[in-house]
């Protein structure tokens, strides 16, 4: 593999490892905040929950959940495991 190419390959994997992180913490804390939520019971008329959409919610969670931490959980740790924190992550532009 050329130079070039070794750095932009780590510029992808560094990129998504650093995004991996950020969705890994953001399932930690909606599923914190749903179960204070379902502990709270609060009454959902007429909000964006209402109709069934709080349940869907719940349900969207959980897939997010098993696709990131099950089903897919060894390509988004290899990324995070292949962090190279000194790369730039300039070899690629979006």
């Amino acid at each position: 593999m050329a130079l070039a190419d070794s750095k932009k390959v780590q510029t992808m994997v560094n990129i998504c490892a650093e995004q991996a992180q950020i969705v890994r913490a953001a399932i930690v804390k909606m599923k914190a905040v749903r179960t204070v939520y379902l502990a709270a019971a609060p009454a959902v008329t007429d909000t964006v929950l209402d109709g069934g959409n709080a349940a869907t919610l719940s349900s969207a969670i959980n897939a997010l959940d098993t696709l990131v931490n099950t089903t897919d959980a060894a390509i988004w740790t290899a990324l995070i495991n292949s962090y190279v924190p000194s790369h730039r992550n300039q070899a690629l532009e979006v």
